[in-house]
């Protein structure tokens, strides 16, 4: 990504990248915006090695500013996305002369009509960097299992000459990131050799295509039914958005412990109407391990209390999760106003960092 200094002159190419901001702090400023927006229109941003100093800023979405991937062309192509779509994949097939390459997650990938992938070549992250944290961690006995999947978003054209085009942010290759989604992407050239396609490939696959993080994809011919995980997504979407409404205005207080020395917090959480459908929510105080996290009940206002937390890690934030049954579905933090809160809690942050 880019790096900067604040300069003297306004520098023409940072107004789409200002006027993203402005769109954002139109929903929700904070202290000091102004200036960090005059200060952005002043950056001199430097280009990494292997680019030129041609870069352009893509605020897709607003301003009438259209995804540059979807009339993007090239002879050969990389996409990199976690979540993939038809339609997607096939405007980046139409826009290739030769060679498409698409990298993407297994789930995901299984989800795509196989017509889709015809004539494409098709890429999974390994099960092996999918699974292996949790793996790890289920082994030593200790932590959390947590799964780590592709988050990246990164196109690659390769034009008749060495002239290369990356587009990194946030747009995925699905039907919603290229029509109507608020994305925003950084487009940088170059023809230096670390830049180039293959050189990227190979970083991807690994030598002669074997032991990289990605292994080639095999679509199935026969029809992928994903109705009940599509279900069970959209129930927790719609319940994630609930609590996110209504657990903003969470009631919360700290209180000296029986031993003086910590605090208690005190909780009262009213997650609304919505049923759960067979899923759980549990509240667990943020930045405090060891803590046993604790169940929300759903459609009635819950009372709970946290005994014996230490100072330093008293925090204006909740971590929420969603659970199915032994299976942790989805987390969230959530940041409330907390009464009682001591005034040396932030001094004492300090010495213990």
């Amino acid at each position: 990504h880019l790096y900067g200094v604040v300069t003297e002159e306004r520098q023409r190419k940072n107004q789409p990248l200002v006027s993203f901001v402005k769109h954002l702090l139109s929903y929700e400023g904070f202290d000091g915006d102004r200036k960090f927006v005059a200060d952005l229109r002043k950056v001199e941003f430097q280009t990494p090695d292997g680019f030129n100093k041609n870069f352009f800023f893509h605020p897709v979405g607003i301003d009438g500013h259209p995804n540059p991937i979807v009339t993007q062309s090239g002879s050969r192509a990389i996409c990199i996305s976690p979540f993939v779509h038809d339609d997607a994949i096939n405007t980046l097939r139409e826009n290739v002369t030769d060679e498409l390459l698409i990298f993407g997650c297994r789930e995901e990938l299984r989800r795509l009509d196989p017509e889709t992938l015809s004539g494409v070549r098709s890429f999974a992250i390994s099960d092996l960097i999918v699974d292996g944290e949790s793996q790890d961690k289920g082994e030593d006995g200790e932590g959390e299992q947590s799964e780590q999947n592709l988050h990246a978003k990164l196109y690659v054209y390769q034009g008749e000459t060495s002239s290369t085009s990356w587009f990194l942010g946030s747009a995925n290759a699905t039907k919603a990131a290229f029509e109507r989604n608020i994305e925003f992407l950084l487009e940088l050239r170059g023809s230096g050799a670390a830049v180039q396609l293959d050189r990227l490939k190979d970083e991807l696959l690994g030598e002669d295509e074997q032991g990289g993080i990605f292994q080639q994809y095999e679509p199935s011919m026969e029809p992928f039914d994903d109705s009940e995980t599509r279900k069970l997504e959209e129930a927790i979407r719609l319940l994630e958005f609930d609590l996110l409404k209504h657990l903003e205005k969470t009631n919360a207080s700290v209180t000296p412990s029986e031993n003086e020395a910590n605090f208690d917090l005190h909780l009262v959480l009213d997650p609304g109407p919505r049923k759960w459908h067979g899923l759980t929510v549990k509240v667990s105080p943020f930045n405090s391990d060891g803590v046993e996290a604790k169940e929300l009940q759903p459609g009635c206002v819950t009372e709970l209390v946290f005994q014996n937390i230490n100072e330093s890690n008293l925090s204006c934030f909740l971590r929420f999760a969603i659970w199915q049954g032994a299976e942790r579905q989805r987390a969230f933090l959530i940041k409330v106003e907390v009464d009682g809160l001591p005034e040396t809690r932030v001094s004492r942050i300090l010495r213990s960092i």
